[in-house]
């Protein structure tokens, strides 16, 4: 393991935080900065020893300028060092500022502490060569003095590309892109980006992993360019975007963490899953009556048995419907993944219909329900056949209608008494509920906190994957990668 430096400077509570030319606070600073220094320790396994961390009053201008200048230029050469900032910053007199526990809004350009002289500067300077910079400079309702609230508010461009174009293995990630902010969040208790590059440097984030087990400077910056607008869209009331910024210098990409092989659950049986046969599926039923089509004045009747006249009456019943659906994926695909007529393949008839693209295939069959003849069973299936990765962040927006599962195949025999004892221990390892049915050949699980629902169908050899709640595709497919992960131990394959 490499030998790791870290310094971790938050400030929530400035020390002129009272009367009406104030410096606000930075909510959860300090949880930030405490989760972080747990990440280093308990996921990158870095010695706490090794770890200096300065919170609101320790975090002065005096230390900034001085004693942080002076632990960087003591680094080794065989070091690598790692910066994390959280608290204001702005763009003044033509260089990037950090604030201190003790500037003062009247003053800040006596106050503040040079980005360049204090963080940039000693590291050119000082012999480590891998360094890694994270800074989530929010400044929510800073003096008028200072107009936009983040580091790279109005950034200077120039002074950041300098630093980095003379070194072969630095990176500056940060919370904001040139002109926008920062935002917290009271539901997570973090700064939004904060929580989310810690879920990434921890593993938990499928997304930000590349190769089954690797993070890299290029993995982890596409993935937070990539949630943290879509966090916000979701779950914030606010007009203003905030897209993640990384300026990296390197020949080439480079491994921020490579996290430790997966080991199989113990006892539970090898499943050989056809991770490149998956799909994503919606299964429900609908009263035959319900229909849009059926109209009691044209004489329609509800069926009383299965037959071939029964089912085609179902299939005529929903053909508009069905069209309309097609319709609305096939205009929205072309709209978001920018593609022409040509690119399309769209067709319907017989109760059914599909849209295919590069990006993936659609289908959608509808038929008498054969366990109930008086209901439609309508199935819905998505391939995807790009890699997640490749995928505009409003993909899920293609589809007007949630899928909930995800089926995978599995090759090879599987022995109903073997997965019935092996989930019997999950059961009484990791809690959960267990339901099996020997004459259906169906195993069900559900995990202790009910987020997942596992089906294995041993007589048609398939795993189901069902998560709780309504979702868009690419979550569904990010928890159906945990609990792949929870209950086999798997590696992380699914449309990687």
């Amino acid at each position: 393991m490499d030998k790791v430096k870290a310094v971790i400077v938050a400030i929530e509570e400035y020390q002129f935080s009272d009367g009406h030319n104030r410096i606000n606070q930075v909510d959860y600073a300090k949880n930030d900065a405490l989760a972080f220094k747990k990440l280093l320790i308990e996921e990158l396994k870095v010695d706490e020893e090794d770890i200096i961390i300065r919170l609101d009053g320790d975090a002065t201008k005096s230390w900034l300028e001085n004693e942080l200048s002076y632990e960087i230029r003591n680094i080794e050469d065989d070091e690598k060092f790692i910066f994390y900032y959280a608290g204001h910053g702005f763009f003044q007199d033509g260089t990037n500022k950090l604030t201190a526990w003790d500037s003062h809004p009247s003053n800040l350009q006596g106050t503040t502490v040079s980005l360049k002289e204090v963080l940039l500067d000693p590291i050119e300077e000082a012999h480590c060569k891998q360094s890694l910079i994270f800074i989530d400079a929010c400044a929510r309702e800073l003096p008028e003095i200072i107009k936009t609230r983040d580091l790279i508010s109005t950034m200077n461009k120039d002074e950041f590309e300098e630093f980095i174009k003379v070194t072969s293995y630095r990176a500056i990630f940060s919370s904001c892109s040139p002109g926008q902010k920062s935002y917290p969040s009271s539901i997570l208790n973090h700064g939004i980006w904060t929580w989310h590059l810690i879920e990434a440097l921890s593993g938990r984030a499928e997304r930000a992993i590349v190769r089954d087990n690797y993070i890299t400077d290029a993995s982890l910056r596409d993935y937070l360019k990539h949630e943290i607008p879509k966090y916000i869209r979701k779950n914030k009331d606010i007009r203003g975007k905030q897209i993640p910024y990384a300026m990296i210098s390197s020949p080439g990409t480079f491994e921020i963490r490579r996290l430790p092989e997966e080991e199989e659950a113990e006892g539970f049986p090898k499943l050989e899953l056809q991770y490149t046969e998956a799909y994503l599926r919606k299964i429900e039923t609908e009263n035959i009556s319900d229909l849009n089509g059926f109209n009691k004045k044209k004489g329609h009747f509800i069926p009383q048995n299965l037959n071939t006249y029964a089912d085609n009456f179902v299939k005529n019943l929903i053909d508009d419907d069905i069209r309309e659906e097609l319709k609305e994926i096939y205009d929205s695909a072309k709209r978001i993944l920018k593609l022409k007529r040509r690119d399309i393949d769209k067709s319907s008839g017989d109760g059914g219909g599909t849209v295919e693209t590069e990006f993936f295939r659609y289908y959608l069959d509808v038929e008498q329900n054969p366990d109930d003849c008086t209901e439609a069973l309508i199935t819905r299936r998505l391939i995807i056949r790009a890699k997640i990765s490749e995928l505009p962040e409003d993909f899920d927006d293609i589809f007007p209608i949630n899928i909930d599962e995800i089926v995978i195949p599995v090759a090879g025999s599987l022995d109903f008494d073997d997965l019935v004892d092996a989930f019997e221990n999950l059961e009484e390892s990791m809690g959960g509920n267990l339901e099996e049915d020997d004459d259906s050949g169906i195993i069900e699980f559900v995990t202790q906190n009910k987020q997942i629902y596992l089906t294995i169908q041993t007589f048609e050899k398939k795993l189901i994957i069902h998560p709780r709640g309504s979702m868009g595709c690419l979550d569904l497919i990010e928890k159906a990668n945990l609990g792949i992960k929870q209950i086999t131990g798997s590696e992380r394959k699914f449309l990687r």
